[in-house]
């Protein structure tokens, strides 16, 4: 047990380095440097080498060695449309196990959200983004859409720093559906996947046109 709880924080250590951009796409992960980093022998690095593939943060290319995986735009753009499906259907289970107490929290982080990507505050805007769409994730009641929108939500994360960039460039345009429409379907299933896959679908074309 114990050893695979370290694999699981040597794991969630490079998730926040990848993130963080301190190792930024195509770095080259070297199983002896990790091994050594964590103080740790290279059999554990392996499976986390072998788990953080599995998650496509990590790409292998023979003959050169492991690197972390730089997204093309074909990808990211299957990623939300992946994502649209997966996150309206966790929407629709989260709101049908809400209670008052929830829904009050869901419109609270709506409302922040929205307010800052308004004000063009967009690094505060796109980490109040991940809050949001994880409480919903938390709460959808099926360990497989959380495992999956967990591994395609951390990717599309991992285009945050080239977004804040762009981000004043695109402000104008408007999202399709906001978070604080999404927070008022609480009691509407229905509705409320449909809207969240509106919501999804609207971000990528917020981005990508």
């Amino acid at each position: 047990m114990a050893k695979q709880t370290n694999i699981e924080k040597i794991c969630r250590q490079l998730r926040n380095k990848i993130k963080s951009g301190e190792l930024p796409a195509e770095s080259r992960i070297v199983e002896q440097d990790l091994a050594l980093y964590f103080g740790v022998s290279r059999t554990p690095i392996r499976e986390v080498i072998r788990r953080l593939s599995s998650e496509g943060i990590l790409v292998s290319v023979p003959n050169l060695g492991t690197f972390v995986k730089r997204f093309s735009l074909a990808e990211v753009r299957e990623m939300f449309d992946i994502r649209e499906v997966l996150e309206g259907l966790a929407f629709r289970n989260a709101v049908e196990r809400f209670d008052a107490d929830e829904c009050d929290e869901l419109l609270k982080l709506a409302e922040t959200t929205d307010t800052a990507r308004q004000a063009g505050r967009w690094d505060e805007a796109f980490q109040l983004d991940e809050d949001f769409h994880q409480f919903i994730i938390n709460r959808c009641g099926s360990e497989t859409l959380k495992q999956e929108l967990a591994k395609f939500n951390f990717q599309t994360s991992l285009i945050r720093a080239d977004l804040s960039a762009v981000a004043p460039r695109i402000k104008r345009r408007e999202i399709t559906v906001t978070h604080s429409e999404l927070a008022q379907t609480v009691n509407d299933p229905a509705k409320a996947e449909t809207l969240m896959r509106e919501h999804i679908a609207g971000l990528a074309r917020w981005l990508f046109q």
